[in-house]
Protein backbone atom coordinates (compact mmCIF):
# COMPACT_ATOMS: atom_id res chain seq x y z
CA UNK A 1 0.00 0.00 0.00
CA UNK A 2 1.38 2.94 -1.28
CA UNK A 3 0.36 6.80 0.71
CA UNK A 4 1.10 9.88 0.08
CA UNK A 5 0.64 13.24 2.01
CA UNK A 6 -0.97 15.94 0.26
CA UNK A 7 -1.11 18.63 3.46
CA UNK A 8 0.00 18.17 7.09
CA UNK A 9 2.52 15.78 9.02
CA UNK A 10 2.39 12.79 11.24
CA UNK A 11 4.71 10.21 12.22
CA UNK A 12 4.67 6.23 10.56
CA UNK A 13 6.53 3.51 12.20
CA UNK A 14 7.83 0.35 10.55
CA UNK A 15 10.22 -2.16 11.45
CA UNK A 16 11.64 0.07 14.98
CA UNK A 17 12.34 2.80 12.83
CA UNK A 18 10.36 6.57 13.26
CA UNK A 19 9.81 8.76 10.34
CA UNK A 20 8.55 12.33 10.78
CA UNK A 21 6.66 13.30 7.22
CA UNK A 22 5.00 15.81 5.62
CA UNK A 23 3.51 16.73 2.36
CA UNK A 24 4.90 15.48 -0.71
CA UNK A 25 6.01 12.57 1.36
CA UNK A 26 5.21 8.54 0.39
CA UNK A 27 5.17 5.90 2.70
CA UNK A 28 5.06 2.50 1.50
CA UNK A 29 4.02 -0.44 3.90
CA UNK A 30 4.39 -3.52 2.93
CA UNK A 31 1.65 -6.85 3.01
CA UNK A 32 1.43 -8.18 6.87
CA UNK A 33 4.21 -6.12 8.33
CA UNK A 34 2.91 -4.48 11.94
CA UNK A 35 3.13 -0.73 11.67
CA UNK A 36 1.81 2.35 13.02
CA UNK A 37 0.94 6.28 11.73
CA UNK A 38 -0.49 8.63 12.89
CA UNK A 39 -1.16 12.48 12.20
CA UNK A 40 0.41 15.51 14.36
CA UNK A 41 -1.94 17.05 16.77
CA UNK A 42 -1.14 20.75 15.39
CA UNK A 43 -0.93 20.17 11.73
CA UNK A 44 -3.12 17.01 10.87
CA UNK A 45 -1.56 15.77 7.40
CA UNK A 46 -4.45 14.76 4.96
CA UNK A 47 -3.20 11.66 2.07
CA UNK A 48 -4.44 9.49 -0.48
CA UNK A 49 -3.97 5.53 -0.69
CA UNK A 50 -3.50 2.98 -3.15
CA UNK A 51 -3.92 -1.01 -2.36
CA UNK A 52 -2.36 -3.20 -4.66
CA UNK A 53 -2.57 -6.93 -5.18
CA UNK A 54 -1.92 -9.20 -7.72
CA UNK A 55 0.10 -11.97 -9.00
CA UNK A 56 3.08 -9.76 -10.54
CA UNK A 57 2.56 -6.95 -8.09
CA UNK A 58 5.54 -7.85 -5.74
CA UNK A 59 7.74 -7.86 -8.64
CA UNK A 60 6.92 -4.85 -10.17
CA UNK A 61 7.25 -2.87 -6.63
CA UNK A 62 10.74 -4.60 -6.27
CA UNK A 63 11.85 -2.19 -9.28
CA UNK A 64 11.84 0.58 -7.09
CA UNK A 65 12.93 1.76 -3.56
CA UNK A 66 10.32 1.32 -1.23
CA UNK A 67 11.26 -2.29 -0.18
CA UNK A 68 14.54 -0.90 0.96
CA UNK A 69 13.80 2.11 2.34
CA UNK A 70 9.78 2.48 2.61
CA UNK A 71 9.84 6.04 2.50
CA UNK A 72 10.60 9.23 -0.29
CA UNK A 73 10.00 12.50 -1.22
CA UNK A 74 8.16 13.36 -4.32
CA UNK A 75 8.68 18.03 -4.89
CA UNK A 76 6.15 18.02 -7.91
CA UNK A 77 2.85 17.54 -6.26
CA UNK A 78 0.79 17.99 -9.48
CA UNK A 79 2.07 14.78 -10.85
CA UNK A 80 1.77 12.59 -8.65
CA UNK A 81 -1.90 14.35 -7.20
CA UNK A 82 -3.00 13.53 -10.62
CA UNK A 83 -2.52 9.78 -10.94
CA UNK A 84 -4.23 9.45 -7.28
CA UNK A 85 -7.31 12.03 -8.86
CA UNK A 86 -7.44 9.46 -11.57
CA UNK A 87 -7.66 6.41 -9.86
CA UNK A 88 -10.64 7.93 -7.81
CA UNK A 89 -12.13 8.63 -11.19
CA UNK A 90 -11.57 5.07 -12.64
CA UNK A 91 -13.27 3.86 -9.14
CA UNK A 92 -16.32 5.50 -10.23
CA UNK A 93 -16.75 4.31 -13.93
CA UNK A 94 -19.06 2.10 -14.94
CA UNK A 95 -19.34 -1.37 -13.64
CA UNK A 96 -18.63 -3.08 -16.69
CA UNK A 97 -14.97 -1.05 -17.51
CA UNK A 98 -13.82 -0.47 -14.05
CA UNK A 99 -11.68 -3.15 -13.95
CA UNK A 100 -10.26 -1.85 -16.56
CA UNK A 101 -9.59 1.59 -15.61
CA UNK A 102 -8.59 0.87 -12.52
CA UNK A 103 -5.61 -1.45 -13.94
CA UNK A 104 -4.95 1.25 -16.74
CA UNK A 105 -4.31 3.33 -13.92
CA UNK A 106 -2.15 1.44 -11.41
CA UNK A 107 0.20 0.55 -14.19
CA UNK A 108 0.40 3.96 -15.16
CA UNK A 109 1.26 4.55 -11.24
CA UNK A 110 3.99 1.51 -11.36
CA UNK A 111 5.52 2.95 -13.97
CA UNK A 112 5.45 6.73 -12.15
CA UNK A 113 7.35 4.84 -9.23
CA UNK A 114 9.70 3.23 -11.09
CA UNK A 115 10.68 5.69 -13.12
CA UNK A 116 10.89 8.39 -9.83
CA UNK A 117 12.13 6.04 -7.21
CA UNK A 118 14.23 3.31 -9.11
CA UNK A 119 15.76 0.41 -7.22
CA UNK A 120 19.39 0.77 -7.93
CA UNK A 121 20.01 -3.02 -7.54
CA UNK A 122 16.91 -4.13 -10.11
CA UNK A 123 18.03 -6.69 -12.51
CA UNK A 124 15.73 -5.32 -15.24
CA UNK A 125 17.56 -1.58 -14.50
CA UNK A 126 19.32 -1.20 -17.99
CA UNK A 127 22.79 0.49 -18.39
CA UNK A 128 23.14 2.72 -20.74
CA UNK A 129 25.69 0.25 -22.62
CA UNK A 130 22.80 -1.98 -22.68
CA UNK A 131 20.67 0.20 -24.47
CA UNK A 132 23.82 0.74 -26.67
CA UNK A 133 23.90 -3.11 -27.51
CA UNK A 134 19.93 -2.87 -28.48
CA UNK A 135 20.28 -0.41 -30.61
CA UNK A 136 23.43 -1.94 -32.88
CA UNK A 137 21.93 -5.28 -32.63
CA UNK A 138 18.90 -3.71 -34.59
CA UNK A 139 20.73 -1.21 -36.86
CA UNK A 140 22.53 -4.59 -37.73
CA UNK A 141 19.39 -6.63 -38.54
CA UNK A 142 18.00 -4.28 -40.85
CA UNK A 143 21.30 -3.57 -42.67
CA UNK A 144 21.34 -7.66 -43.18
CA UNK A 145 17.80 -7.28 -44.56
CA UNK A 146 19.20 -4.78 -47.53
Amino acid sequence: MIHYITQGKGIFKTKGRTYHLKKGDLFFIEPGEEIFYEADRLDPWGYGWIGMTGAHMESYLKRTSFFDHPIAHYDQDFDLSLLFIEMQRAYNSPFAIRDLALNHVLYKLLAFLVVHFPNPDDPKKKSPKDYIETIMEYCLSRIERM
